[in-house]
């Protein structure tokens, strides 16, 4: 990997060109911590001066050369004089160094000017002074540095710049640069998190990763898929920060990296206040207010990885041990203090009470530390933890992808729950992984039943039965779905109270039922807000999702995305990897919506990896769906058919949770290789799941995608279904496919204006080219000229996305049905003998047809029909 593009640095850089432009400008200093870029900038800045007509030199200072009187600039100088003083000798050099110029003005790089010698310094301050050179100096911050330096931005000869650390959104846009494809989310936190914005680190991590295979390339997106390694070359680089330390800067610095933040308290009951002082003002350790404690953390979050990346097993041990004892001494006040005192005494051997150590489990777990939480678990299930211990390994070796090895030890535990507590939970567990891990929604239905029929308890039986809703759910039966979750909606409290909403909010999303699924997600995400422990198997932002897709099918697309973007910025942040899994997928469908199919491809992609990676199929159907969906509205036909591919393998019938959205989907997939009929015979199927299992949003979306692509023959079925779903985005498919049908110009400039004010573009763009094409059809060739010109507006900003009413307008005005079916069946790559084959017609036939299209669009090859067919 070469030399990393300049991003995040925009404001910096044009703030040098301005001085550089500027007359009577002495130079720059570029100061900042070690790392963050500042050679790189001043390198920048040279290339600017480059351009403005400016001779350019460079000299690295360095402690090896800070004896040496002119040592850094030596090779800048000719052979030094031995006659004459301090004076003459400075006389001389800075004539050598204005002779540089060659009769142009000079710029003058001086990487790391703190480390010049007192000569060097003294030089460089009258060179900048006298104006013989534009100096460009660049400074680390905490480091001494000589007065006649110092002298330079003190009194205002040159001007100082703080470099600081790139923030987060540069990050992305540098790594997206620098590997030159998409970087998923969770990744770029984690690498910006690590490297807290040292560039120098940014980069060292990530070809560490590279070369570790850590960091990997999987549909065209990098993703981290395991720890960050930590390269020879990127410990050397921290430990030279680290310097040399005393054996107790050394205890204190091991200390906070396995325990950070510690209360200042208690390192300096351990090892003085001396210590601690001393490394705050070399920057190794910050020190700030937490409520009313003052906590201690290292400066860089790497220094603690390299530290235990250093540290012996024996010193790590003792590090652990004395963080156990310093809490246990100081009393563990916190909630969050049970988890690290378990943290550290089970990893220095010691022991805790199975209670504490399962109580340190739940809490890894809450925070998604699964390998940590299973460790726990583990350890208190030996101790005596019971039924909850071995409840809790189950769930998490079903979050970590095994959810063959959660079902064999759920199922060993039935006979072991004591009471109807213990027999609901199991059983909502043993549901979810049936669910989630293994796709078996017959199964989970059937325990679901069994278990509502053993349990007399009333709340634990409506738990259960809670449980057996989503199973119906997730099997594709919204209707009955609702007929179970609505009366227990009604009277539920606390932790049944937050799944009911969660699963009632979804199926009424699906049944059309939109507004009061906005109340019921609000609803059940206060509940969770107010008690958060109440349902630890279901996270918060459930909710929140299922407000964003009910927003979404209201044509309510700025507030969904809105939502999504919230929430993405939360996943990430967190580091929940199943959060970020769930947000892309609601972005990916907001952005199908808004007609952006490559933004909604790569959300798609980043879902399908992680839900790929945890081995929950179920989920990862749903992305590959979306995926799929993507792809082809895109016009990437083969990628779209690769996608369904997958989804295929997964064995999850089309009649499953969604089922109208997944055929939909091979709808336009078909549709994107030519094969009209088939996309019209797979929207009608999937129009008729949908009215089957009470999925009208689904259902009007297929029958909407009938109009588009041609089929007019569903609009009075579509009003049916638009009567009974709220929301303004059904009513605009209803508008947009009555226009259609009645060749309604006026009808089709009004709803495209509807739809781009919800945002629906590609919609827009869609009913605008219908009104183009009738125009044209209809001779008004000034107004038709008019009316694609706002189509093609409206397309352009659909990201390249492809649809049959996207064919030119000409095309469109000039072909029949027939024709335009032929042409698109070729333009796709199928041979005049497949599509005979395929439309069930002679070959001579469509070569007649395909000699008429060629005559009408003034084309000679097949070769040529993808331009002349696209908009």
């Amino acid at each position: 990997m070469g030399r990393w593009p300049l991003t995040g640095r925009q404001a910096e850089v044009e703030r040098l060109d301005a001085l550089l432009a500027a007359k009577g400008r002495a130079g720059v200093v570029l100061a900042g911590p070690p790392g963050v870029g500042k050679t790189r900038l001043a390198n920048e800045c040279l290339d600017v001066a480059v351009t403005r007509g400016y001779a350019t030199a460079r000299a690295v200072a360095s402690r090896a050369a800070a004896g040496i009187p002119l040592g850094a600039l030596a090779t800048l100088l000719p052979e030094v004089r031995s006659a004459g003083g301090p004076a003459d000798l400075l006389r001389w050099a800075r004539a050598e160094i204005a002779k540089l110029g060659g009769g142009r003005r000079l710029a003058l790089l001086v990487d790391d000017v703190h480390l010049l010698d007192d000569t060097s310094a003294a030089l460089v301050g009258q060179v900048a002074l006298a104006g013989d050179a534009f100096v460009v100096a660049t400074l680390r911050t905490g480091e001494p540095t000589s007065d006649a330096v110092v002298a330079l931005w003190k009194n205002e000869v040159v001007e100082r710049i703080e470099v600081r650390p790139l923030d987060e959104a540069s990050i992305a846009g540098l790594l997206v640069a620098a590997l030159d494809a998409p970087v998923e989310a969770g990744t770029s936190h984690r690498l910006a998190s690590a490297s807290a914005g040292n560039i120098l680190y940014l980069r060292e991590l990530v070809l560490a990763a590279l070369d570790a295979g850590t960091l990997d390339k999987e549909d065209g997106i990098w993703r981290l898929v395991g720890e960050l390694p930590m390269s020879t070359r990127l410990v050397e680089l921290v430990e030279l920060t680290l310097g040399r330390l005393s054996d107790h800067e050394r205890a204190v610095l091991d200390m906070l990296a396995y325990g950070e933040p510690l209360g200042v308290a208690l390192l300096e009951a351990a090892h003085g206040a001396g210590v601690l002082e001393a490394l705050e003002a070399r920057r190794l350790v910050e020190v700030a207010s937490e409520g009313r404690r003052l906590d201690a953390r290292l400066a860089h979050p790497l220094y603690a990885d390299v530290l235990r990346a250093g540290a012996p097993a024996l010193r790590a041990r003792a590090a652990r041990r004395a963080l156990a004892d310093s809490l246990e001494a100081t009393g563990a006040r916190r909630r969050e203090d049970r988890l690290r005192y378990a943290t550290w005494r089970i990893h220095s051997g010691g022991k805790v009470d199975a209670a504490v150590m399962l109580e340190a489990a739940e809490q890894a777990r809450e925070l998604w530390d699964l390998a940590l939480a299973e460790r726990l678990a583990s350890t208190a299930a030996e101790q005596g933890g019971g039924f909850r211990a071995r409840l809790l390994l189950g769930q998490l070796a079903m979050l970590q992808g095994r959810p063959h090895e959660a079902d064999d030890m759920f199922g060993s535990l039935a006979d072991q729950a004591a009471d109807d507590a213990q027999r609901a939970a199991l059983a909502s567990l043993r549901i979810h992984n049936l669910l989630i891990g293994l796709g078996r929604t017959s199964d989970a239905v059937a325990i679901a039943d069994a278990a509502a029929a053993s349990i007399r308890d009333p709340h634990w039986h409506d738990h259960v039965r809670l449980a057996g809703a989503q199973a119906l759910f997730l099997a594709g039966f919204t209707r009955r779905c609702l007929e179970v979750v609505d009366p227990v909606l009604a009277r539920a409290q606390g932790a049944n109270l937050i799944s009911a909403c969660s699963t009632a909010s979804l199926a009424m999303t699906q049944a059309g039922r939109l507004s009061e699924s906005l109340a019921v997600a609000g609803r059940g995400h206060a509940a969770h807000l107010a008690e958060p422990g109440l349902s630890a198997a279901l996270p918060a932002y459930a909710h929140v999702l299922t407000r964003g897709i009910a927003l979404a099918h209201l044509g309510r697309l700025a507030e969904a995305e809105e939502v999504a973007d919230r929430e993405h910025r939360a996943a990430t942040t967190t580091g929940s990897v199943d959060a970020q899994a769930g947000v892309a997928l609601l972005r990916c469908w907001v952005s199908l919506l808004q007609g952006r199919v490559t933004s909604a491809a790569l959300d798609a992609a980043q879902a399908a990896a992680v839900f790929r990676s945890m081995q929950w199929p179920s989920y990862l159907r749903f992305a590959l769906a979306h995926l799929a969906h993507a792809r082809a509205l895109g016009g990437d036909a083969e990628g779209a058919a690769a996608a369904l591919a997958e989804l295929d393998a997964l064995g999850i019938p089309d009649t499953a949770a969604c089922g109208a959205l997944v055929l939909e989907s091979r709808a336009w997939v078909a549709i994107a290789a030519g094969d009209q009929e088939r996309g019209r015979t797979l929207l009608v199927d999937a129009a008729d799941l949908g009215a089957d299992r009470g999925d009208l949003t689904l259902e009007a979306s297929a029958l909407h995608s009938l109009a588009r692509v041609g089929d007019l023959t569903a609009v009075k079925r579509l009003a049916s279904v638009a009567a009974a779903v709220d929301g303004e985005l059904v009513q605009a498919r209803l508008g947009h496919s009555r226009a259609l049908a009645e060749d309604d110009i006026g009808g089709l400039m009004e709803v495209s204006e509807s739809f781009e004010q919800m945002g629906a573009l590609l919609y827009a763009a869609e009913a605008a080219a219908g009104a183009a094409v009738s125009s044209r059809r209809a001779g008004r060739t000034r107004q038709a000229a008019a009316i694609e010109r706002r189509a093609a507006t409206l397309a352009r900003r659909c990201q390249g996305a492809m649809t049959s009413a996207l064919v030119r307008i000409e095309t469109q005005a000039l072909l029949t049905a027939r024709e335009l079916e032929v042409a698109g069946l070729a333009a796709a790559g199928s041979s005049n003998r497949e599509i005979a084959e395929h439309l069930r017609v002679s070959v001579r036939t469509v070569e007649t047809q395909l000699q008429r299209v060629y005559e009408k669009l003034g084309v000679h090859r097949r070769e040529e029909l993808p331009d002349a067919l696209r908009l």
